[in-house]
């Protein structure tokens, strides 16, 4: 239901008449607005305006990498993938950027762009190998950022974690007498004090 305003004060022969949208049960989506003008000599006007209304953010699924996971040797390859709708007015022709940072280390695409055929389309990068040179073992970031046509942005972020060496015990002393590292396994003897 759209509210009646009420009358402007129209002496100077023109007004302006804002709405607050609160008046307004807006979802988002087409609506149609007819405004309907009469002066003080009787004459009238009746102006329909096409709107479009735009209330959420475009919605981003990240399939992979999953949040949190751990990759080794044996998933050492990655296919970054998602999915992304808006339903609003549309997602821009070039709606994803794909930014994969190492927690120690460069960004490694910093604005990566994914075209996307349609709305609610799934997207895909190469198939990404950590063992590689610039990847490498560490903690990475992957941030996807989407935008409609209206401006409206979201993101989404996962972390996930690259490790192919086996963990290490080094430095371990015993009453303050250091022990061999390579000792895996074999008697150590400790003398007292």
């Amino acid at each position: 239901a759209v509210p009646e305003t009420e009358k402007p004060d129209t002496a100077a022969g023109a007004t302006d008449i804002i709405i607050p949208a609160d008046k307004f049960d807006l979802n988002g989506g087409n609506y149609q607005l007819s405004v309907w003008a009469e002066d003080t000599g009787g004459k009238s006007v009746e102006q329909t305006y096409h709107i479009v209304y735009d209330a959420k953010i475009p919605e981003i699924v990240i399939e992979s990498p999953i949040d949190n996971e751990k990759r080794n040797e044996d998933n050492k390859k990655l296919t970054i993938s998602g999915t992304v709708f808006d339903s609003g007015i549309g997602l821009k022709n070039n709606p994803v950027t794909l930014k994969l940072t190492k927690t120690k280390g460069p960004n490694l695409f910093p604005n990566r762009a994914v075209t996307l055929e349609e709305n609610g389309a799934s997207w895909k990068t190469a198939e990404l190998d950590f063992s590689a040179a610039g990847y490498g073992e560490g903690t990475y970031r992957l941030t996807v950022t989407a935008e409609d046509l209206f401006g409206y942005e979201s993101s989404k972020a996962h972390t996930f974690i690259y490790d192919v060496a086996d963990p290490k015990v080094t430095g371990l002393k015993i009453n303050n007498q250091p022990i061999a590292d390579d000792v895996d396994g074999d008697t150590v003897y400790v003398k007292d004090g």
